[in-house]
Formats: C-alpha cells, structure tokens, sequence
C-alpha cells in the first residue's frame, strides 16, 4: 500500500454524527461515543502494528476489519477505506519491512487527524 497525501475534506463524514444527534444523541453521548472511538482505535492500532511487525496476514485482516467498522460508525470514512484495502488485499508475510511500517504510520496519521476532525465537530452539531 503505498503512502497517501491525506485530503482533510474526505478524512471524516461529519453526516454521521449528526444522524446520531438527530436520534436523540446528546453532546455527552457524542462525547462519550467520540471517547470510546479514541480509546479502542488506539488500542487497534497497536494491535495492528503489532500484527505487521509479527508479518500475520490473519490477525491483520481481522483487526482491520473490526477496526474498520468503528470508524464507519463515527464517521471516519477515510481510515475505513484505507482499513478496508488492507482487509482486502491483505499482506502475506513477504512485503518489505519499510512497506509494512509505512501501512502503520499511515492508519496511525488517518486516526489521529480523524479525533481530531471529529472532536471539531462536537460544538457543531446541531440534531436535524
């Protein structure tokens, strides 16, 4: 997978969170859903990383495809789609070291600009 110049207009979907809203999502349960987002993509992504750096095409397709879900919950469409490429063309153990730290350093960089994307949306939400 090669690296990726990130576009900040298509990282998040801000639509989904404002669906939540108007399904009677408050902001403390958008706040506590954007946490809980945080708290288990972090803890996904070291799984992730540490799935690459074990080079286990299995572990890797099944937390891509459980993290990629979570982010399609909150919105995060740009670390599902990237999350989705690797569940579908997943690695087989012979790709070089560098290509392997470089799939980690980009869903690392897609999480972190997603929070922070999606914790700007917060004040902003209005239920339709």
């Amino acid at each position: 997978m090669p690296a990726h110049e990130f576009d900040d207009d298509v990282i998040i979907d801000t639509e989904v969170l404002s669906v939540v809203a108007s399904h009677g999502g408050d902001a403390s349960f958008l706040q506590y859903l954007l946490n809980l987002f945080e708290k288990h993509g972090q803890q996904s992504l070291e799984e992730l990383k540490d799935s690459l750096q074990k080079r286990d095409p299995a572990q890797v397709r099944h937390v891509a495809h459980r993290w990629r879900g979570s982010c399609l919950n909150v919105g995060a469409v740009r670390l599902a789609e990237v999350l989705g490429h690797i569940e579908d063309e997943p690695i087989t153990g012979t790709e070089a070291e560098e290509t392997l730290n470089q799939i980690g350093m980009n869903c690392e960089e897609l999480f972190q600009r997603s929070c922070q994307q999606l914790r700007q949306q917060l004040p902003g939400i209005h239920p339709s």
